[in-house]
Order: structure tokens, then sequence, then C-alpha cells
């Protein structure tokens, strides 16, 4: 640039002096302009870095954010936390069984209905997932509730159909009040839920007592409980019955006599 404005210069008429400090201002002039552009350049590409960094910790907050949590009790008794774009962030065995389970399982950042998939084949394939057993599923969300209830549902269904498995299944959602109930005494919702039930009959029955047993298992126990309640109310009805029938055959005998 500076050649170009030396030749221009030559063909002009001035005293060297003039032409020498008009060159500086020009040179001065050009070089501010360029302080100028490259003070933008910085400040567009500080810009941009920005953007990208708040972009980026938006996005690991939206993926590292909790949204649902998925969990599966057959006996090994399993929590998934899932994020908004249903990938696994979480995963926590309550039990020993569990524990086992997920020993050689990577399942996080797969999608929450693969992850689902893999636990019940696991179960399958290391017996604790028996014909006409039961599986439990719960599910705590705070987005697209319906949805992802239908989804787990169906993947659910799906796994054990694809292992030939007649096993039944219960899949439903609850509330965060159940879901903390159940975490503060370390069991899954569907666990928590089916020893509340029995202590209604059973009211010495614990949580702690119960926690390793198998929901199908606590089921059975109310069952047998509730179908001896019967049998006892139908037993003392029947006696009742028969006092009945013998007081009035007195009476009328008695009357006979008069």
């Amino acid at each position: 640039m500076k050649n170009k404005i030396n030749e221009a210069f030559r063909n002009i008429r001035a005293e060297e002096q003039l032409k020498q400090d008009t060159l500086k201002c020009i040179y001065k002039e050009a070089d501010k302009r360029r302080g100028i552009y490259r003070r933008k350049t910085a400040l567009a590409a500080c810009a941009s870095l920005f953007l990208i960094f708040f972009m980026g910790l938006l996005s690991y907050n939206l993926y590292f954010t909790e949204s649902a949590y998925i969990d599966i009790d057959v006996n090994p008794s399993i929590e998934l936390t899932v994020n908004r774009l249903d990938r696994v962030i979480g995963v926590y065995a309550y039990n020993e069984d569990g524990k086992e389970i997920l020993r050689t399982l990577e399942l996080k950042h797969k999608k929450y209905s693969e992850a689902v998939s893999v636990i019940i084949s696991e179960m399958e394939q290391e017996g604790y997932l028996m014909n006409n057993g039961l599986v439990s599923a719960t599910l705590r969300t705070d987005w697209n509730e319906g949805t992802r209830l239908t989804s787990l549902e169906r993947t659910v269904t799906k796994s054990l159909k694809e292992h030939h498995n007649s096993s039944e299944h219960e899949i439903y959602t609850v509330d965060d009040a159940i879901k903390k109930q159940a975490e503060e005494e370390n069991v899954s919702p569907a666990k928590y839920l089916a020893i509340a039930e029995l202590q209604k009959i059973v009211p010495d029955a614990t949580v702690e007592g119960c926690k390793d047993h198998s929901i199908s298992d606590i089921r059975e126990e109310i069952h047998n409980h509730e179908s001896e309640t019967d049998n006892q109310e139908n037993q003392g009805g029947s006696e009742d019955s028969h006092h009945d029938h013998s007081g009035r055959e007195k009476e009328s005998r008695h009357k006979d006599e008069k």
C-alpha cells in the first residue's frame, strides 16, 4: 500500500517537506484504521467464543438435569435417572441383586428404552426373571408423562416377548411423595407400595424385613393372609348360623311342649 501512495505522490509537485508530512498523516490514518479493524475483529471473536461457551454450558446443564426416574423391580431393584432427551444419566441399584445385574452393563447415555430392554434381558439370562413371575416398573416424570409411560409399557412388553417369557408386568406412574418416601426407605416405589399394602394386613411387617423379597413374594404373602382371614370369617359365620339354628329349634320345641 505504501508503494502505491509513494507512486501517486511522485506526480504531485509540492515542497518535499509538505509531501513528507502528508504521507505521514496518510500512513498514520491507515494504521489507525487497521487498529480499529483488528480490535473489531478481536471483539467479534471474543463474542463468538462467549456464545459458544454459553451454548455449551446451557447444553451441558440441559443434558445432566434429571427429568424422570424409571424404577424396575423383579427382585433386582434398579433405578434409571433420565434427562429430557430420554437419555440415561444415572444408574442406581437398591440391593445386591441389582448391583450384580449392573456390574457388567454400560447404560449411561443410552436411550432409556434401550437401557430397560438391556436390563430385562440381563435379568432373564441370570435367572432372576422366571416364567409366571412379575416385572414392576414405575415412572416419575416432570415432562411428557403420557408418551413416556406408553413407551415404557411398549418396551417392557416387547422385551418379555423377545425372550418368550410369560411373566406378568405392571407399569404405572408415581408422584413425588411416593418416590421420596421410597427413597428414604431405599426401596423402589413399587416395592414400597407393596410393603405398605402388606402392613395393612400384617401391622408388624417392616420395610427392612421385606425389602430383600421380590414384589411377587410380597403379593403372595398378602394373598395368603387375605385368604386366611376370609376362611376365618366364613368359619365364624358358619358357627353363628349353627348356634342360631339350634336356638330356634330349642325355642320351637319349648313352644310345642306348652
